[in-house]
């Protein structure tokens, strides 16, 4: 074993994320008109991976940003003949590191090709504005057309766990549970190791359905360092009793009303030292402690200008 250097393992389901870029080339073709691409990129565990990453990594693409712009304008005043602009006062003469090293626990395949369609996601991009009174424009995703159907085989687990990630005793394993394969026991060859023992934490990002599989089953060993994600979306997909486009107040209520009594919600505090239940991206509440109901404190952290759905409806896509 090597030793704990900040790190955060990143393991669970992966899948391949098919998007179609829409370009706006018709039958008199222009130079200026952006053509349709289609990108395979690799999603699931791998993207949450790529996502921690970058925000390990902030302030270092915050530099990078700072230097192009401070690069750009000394070529375009060298080729006008100016003087050459000083160091912006706010640019660090190095690049800042990362706060934390991300590891990939699984081998990812050279050919893409044998992923079976079930762990094909497909999608369909269009320029977007950023919000209705913006004029610029990003990309967003305007038809989601979830994945591929399933295959009469079926596969086992695709993705074997990488031996160098074994190397580095993490701080942090995160865990990405999509339901498509990771959480059974055909996989636990490529589960993280658990050890309650080892001061290690670890991340649950689960989908639907929740707290079930063999999995779930593992984690109940490491429950004091327990962390699970889920979505309000999800318990409601469970039947549980989440009204949405309430008030922040009489959503946490619920919620925790919810968490407090129905039996998904106290198998998940029973399993986990903290629970969190996201409302898209509006806002979270964070539920602590076992599974007796005077052992739990709940904190809420909201948008206080948007309810659960808002910024979707406003910006499209």
């Amino acid at each position: 074993m090597g030793k704990r250097n900040g790190s955060v393992i990143v393991t669970g389901d992966i899948v391949l994320d098919c998007h179609l870029y829409g370009g706006a080339q018709d039958g008199k073709p222009s130079r200026n008109d952006r053509g349709t691409q289609y990108v395979e990129v690799p999603g699931g565990a791998a993207l949450t991976r790529a996502l921690l990453d970058a925000t390990a990594d902030e302030q270092g693409l915050v530099w990078d940003e700072a230097r192009s712009m401070w690069d750009e304008e000394r070529a375009a005043r060298r080729k006008a003949n100016q003087p050459l602009p000083p160091r912006p006062d706010d640019l660090a003469p190095r690049r800042p590191p990362r706060h934390y090293a991300t590891i990939l626990a699984q081998q990812l395949p050279d050919v893409w090709g044998a992923i079976p369609l079930h762990l094909r996601s497909y999608s369909v991009w269009t320029p977007s504005p950023t919000d209705k009174r913006d004029k610029n424009q990003v990309w967003r995703i305007n038809r989601d057309f979830g994945y591929g159907p399933l295959e009469p085989q079926q596969h086992g687990y695709q993705f074997p766990i990488d031996p160098e990630s074994g190397e580095t005793v993490p701080n942090l394993v995160v865990i990405d549970d999509g339901a498509k394969g990771f959480r059974h026991a055909t996989a636990k060859a490529s589960w993280p190791t658990l050890d309650a023992q080892d001061g290690r934490y670890y991340l649950l990002k689960m989908t639907h359905p929740i707290a079930c599989g063999d999995l779930w089953e593992a984690l109940h060993d490491v429950r004091e360092r327990l962390i699970v994600i889920v979505s309000a979306g999800d318990l409601r997909r469970q039947d549980i009793q989440i009204d949405a486009r309430l008030s922040w107040e009489q959503c946490a209520e619920h919620t925790l009303t919810a968490v407090l009594h129905d039996p998904t919600g106290i198998e998940l505090r029973r399993s986990a030292a903290h629970v969190i239940i996201t409302f898209g991206s509006a806002g979270a509440l964070r539920v602590s402690g076992g599974p007796a109901d005077d052992d739990v404190t709940a904190r809420l952290i909201f948008d206080p200008l948007r309810l659960e759905g808002d910024f979707e409806r406003e910006v499209g896509g």
